[in-house]
């Protein structure tokens, strides 16, 4: 079964796996090694583990993963080998350019807070990824973001989409079981960033379709609800819609101020470009100019401040105050209190307000006079 053709030093312990007796685990003094045709061939494991005598293993009935002792260098854990059994099983899947395995379920899990602050002297190992474990085959190497993830819900609406690269053999990359999170304009605090998470996503099925170029596969994914969830679904769903709207207000916010940032580049390459121009004509089009380009600035410190030094208090800017909302929208787990949710839909109004005030300069003070450049023949101005 194994010679020293096959592998690197002396075996130290061998594992059958119990769904699919083709698929074996072997140690050695030197590392792990894994054969899918029954130790016709064998392959060193270099994914994550270290050339290390391989002492004791042994395949966890319920979770599917190889538990693997070693001499010196701790207890090394690899997560779901179901893949490994599909390729045990079905030859044909090392032939394919691309092959995405049966993902497992997947559970929405109740996560406490993050210690932000920890002490530099403990020490701990990786734990498994949370959320959902995708893992495909991939016949060629390709390179970032080469490989486009798909997820969609039970009515075939996109939930998120993302983006992946590709060694030859078999992938895994872990999605969060959430949407895409909401950015906010500007340079971002970290803690704002970290409260500003995407929506979960809500139990139930969902699909998983990963594509290289022309070639695609589809498979199915069920997502279940933590058992230690102290709330019920329609709860949680109730709590997901909130936060949604939560999302939503940032991601209206920030492409209203980035739209207006757009304004403000154009208006500056206007001036930049007329300056210096002595006729009648352009002198006017920079007095115009130079008005709008402090409105514009009034505007957008109403919704982002200017970068500022030193002691700093409070702000009553849009992006200030939808940070603050962040912490009652984290967890779904836990829905925000009756003053949370008035102070909502105050800065919903307020967003609204902040919406209608840009697309009311647009309307009535920016695009005349973008007209009005443009009847000029100056070719600078960008809608």
């Amino acid at each position: 079964m194994v010679d020293e053709k096959s592998v690197w030093g002396y075996a130290l312990s061998i594992a059958q796996d119990p769904k699919t007796p083709n698929l074996l685990f072997l140690g050695t003094e030197f590392g792990l090694y894994v054969s899918i045709d029954a130790g016709a061939n064998w392959t060193k494991w270099k994914s994550d583990f270290p050339t290390a005598s391989a002492m004791d293993m042994i395949i966890h009935p319920r979770e599917h993963d190889l538990a693997v002792a070693t001499f010196g260098r701790s207890l090394y854990i690899l997560d779901d080998i179901r893949p490994l059994r599909e390729m045990a099983m079905d030859k044909n899947v090392t032939n394919k350019t691309i092959h995405l395995f049966t993902p497992p379920d997947a559970y929405q899990a109740v996560i406490g807070m993050p210690t932000f602050f920890g002490a530099d002297d403990g020490f701990s190992g990786e734990n498994r990824p949370t959320g959902a474990l995708i893992s495909y085959w991939s016949k060629n190497k390709v390179g970032k973001d080469s490989v486009a993830i798909t997820i969609k819900d039970s009515a075939g609406k996109i939930f998120r989409s993302l983006k992946a690269s590709a060694q030859p053999g078999v992938n895994r990359m872990a999605w969060d079981l959430k949407k895409e999170a909401s950015r906010y304009p500007g340079a971002m605090d970290p803690f704002a960033a970290f409260f500003s998470q995407g929506v979960e996503a809500l139990p139930g099925m969902y699909t998983v379709t990963v594509k290289v170029g022309k070639d695609s596969v589809t498979q199915s994914i069920k997502i279940l609800p933590d058992p230690g969830m102290q709330i019920t679904l329609d709860q949680f769903k109730t709590n997901l819609e909130r936060k949604e709207t939560y999302m939503k207000m940032i991601t209206t916010f920030t492409e209203d101020y980035e739209s207006l940032q757009k304004m403000g580049t154009s208006l500056t390459k206007l001036t930049t470009f007329i300056k210096d121009r002595k006729d009648d004509t352009s002198k006017d089009l920079l007095k115009g100019a130079t008005e709008l380009q402090k409105r514009v600035d009034e505007i957008a410190t109403a919704g982002v401040p200017k970068p500022a030094s030193g002691i700093l208090g409070d702000t009553d800017d849009l992006k200030a105050q939808l940070q603050s909302l962040g912490f009652y929208f984290l967890s779904p787990m836990v829905p925000p209190g009756e003053s949370e949710m008035i102070l909502l839909k105050k800065l919903e109004t307020k967003a609204s307000e902040y919406t209608k005030t840009i697309a009311d300069f647009k309307a009535k003070e920016l695009t005349p006079f973008s007209d009005k450049v443009k009847s000029t023949q100056i070719s600078l101005w960008e809608d």
